[in-house]
């Protein structure tokens, strides 16, 4: 995590293990939440990483992914009020009337908390668990470049509407935000963000013979036979969904999963803090 000064309002910082806990937290009411209702869900990324190489978190990361396939995905968000009062925690989505919310899937986010970023984000988030949605390819290589290629630019745009130039970024990059948001200002960023959902939908995930995060423009083309069925792999001492063959996952996110980044390297890809306000506290 990034350095930056603290807030002097109550807000009380998390150290790493408090956010580990409270993430691993998270994610076990999804998991349940999931079993009790039928849907699937796996760990995914860098979560999947950790529970086949480290079996828990890897050591120098600080956050928590999970996929869902589309269909599951679009049925947690219609149970996403039920989720909220069983568990006092929320689900921020594109959908309905977050309309500024910046992402493509969704976010399972503990109530009373806060994140705080060195590049700024327009919309304020707390801690966490990423549930990214999982939609079908079409056939053909032409047809699958042009979809995830697409999905991109999509996801550059809407990441652009999200950020806030600020003092921590360079000036070229700091300039380039403000005049790429000025020529965006006409669009919405729910707008945006909802074109890329329709774009990813156009294939059913039901039936596909290659599945993609394609909402979040990732390059990963997987075999559907190597995500579902679901199966099973322990994180943290706990059993969680895990796609049906997980190294075959891992090899097309990293290649030679398998093997430890040199030590330079050994350290987080992102740059926040993370803190939980005080009773009553405003984010």
């Amino acid at each position: 995590m990034g350095r930056m000064t603290p807030p002097h309002d109550g807000r009380a910082e998390l150290g790493p293990a408090e956010l580990a806990q409270l993430q691993l937290a998270l994610l076990l009411e999804l998991r349940d939440f999931c079993a009790r209702h039928g849907l699937r869900m796996y760990l995914w990324s860098g979560t999947l990483l950790g529970a086949v190489r480290h079996r828990g978190f890897i050591p120098w990361d600080d956050d928590v992914d999970v996929a869902m396939p589309r269909p599951d995905h679009d049925r947690l968000l219609a149970m996403a009020g039920r989720l909220a009062a069983e568990t006092g925690n929320t689900v921020r989505t594109s959908q309905g009337a977050d309309d500024d919310y910046p992402y493509p899937y969704a976010k399972y986010t503990a109530t009373g908390t806060l994140l705080l970023e060195n590049h700024e984000l327009a919309v304020p988030l707390g801690v966490h668990v990423d549930i990214f949605p999982l939609d079908g390819l079409p056939r053909g290589a032409v047809a699958r470049t042009v979809r995830r290629r697409v999905a991109l630019v999509l996801q550059h745009l809407f990441a652009v509407k999200a950020a806030v130039p600020g003092k921590r970024r360079s000036v070229l990059a700091g300039g380039y935000l403000r005049i790429a948001a000025a020529v965006l200002r006409p669009l919405r960023t729910g707008r945006l963000v909802a074109l890329a959902e329709r774009w990813a939908r156009r294939t059913p995930y039901a039936g596909a013979g290659e599945v993609c995060l394609v909402a979040w423009g990732t390059r990963e083309v997987l075999r559907a036979t190597d995500v579902d069925p679901a199966g099973e792999v322990v994180f943290e001492g706990h059993r969680v969904g895990a796609p049906a063959d997980p190294a075959a996952v891992l090899t097309a996110i990293y290649g030679d999963f398998r093997q430890l980044p040199p030590l330079a390297a050994r350290v987080s890809h992102h740059d926040f803090r993370a803190y939980r306000l005080p009773p009553g506290g405003a984010r």
